[in-house]
């Protein structure tokens, strides 16, 4: 498999704002094909709800960014490739804002999604230039110049 370096290199910088993010092991109930996913404590409250059922965590990647149907917290599961297309439709829509961590979490998301992904290469060259405009809108400016004027070291 192809990996896309550039990508890869993208979501290692993007990971000190993005693991800032409170994110929930990823719960299903019961069922992982009935399209609800769950933070814990909101899959406990829904099974006492129904009176049955158990939460059953779950590592399998994602088409979509889950977050909890309770509560909307984010869930912390890895996207597919299809997964990090859909995160992009919502990104090439609209530029994420400098310095948001959750946009930072997504970001690393989409990427990681399309490292592997060689079928799609306009879509990791759209990912790479979205990740790094926000790297470097997030980036604290250099001051360059001493008081005096001239260069500092």
């Amino acid at each position: 498999m192809q990996r896309n370096w550039l990508l890869d290199m993208l979501a290692n910088e993007l990971r000190p704002m993005a693991i800032q993010v409170d994110t929930w092991p990823h719960h299903y109930i019961d069922d992982p094909d009935n399209g609800s996913d769950w933070c814990l404590p909101c899959a406990k409250a829904e099974i006492a709800k129904r009176g049955r059922g158990e939460a059953l965590e779950t590592w399998d990647d994602c088409d979509t960014p889950p977050v909890c149907e309770g509560c909307g917290a984010i869930l912390s599961s890895a996207l597919t490739s299809e997964g990090g297309l859909y995160e992009l439709d919502h990104f090439a829509d609209s530029e994420p804002e400098a310095g948001d961590i959750v946009a930072a979490y997504e970001l690393r998301q989409m990427a990681k999604a399309l490292v592997y992904a060689t079928k799609y290469p306009d879509a990791q060259s759209l990912v790479a230039a979205i990740c790094a405009r926000f790297l470097a809108a997030t980036a604290a400016p250099i001051d360059r110049w001493a008081d005096d004027g001239g260069p500092t070291e």
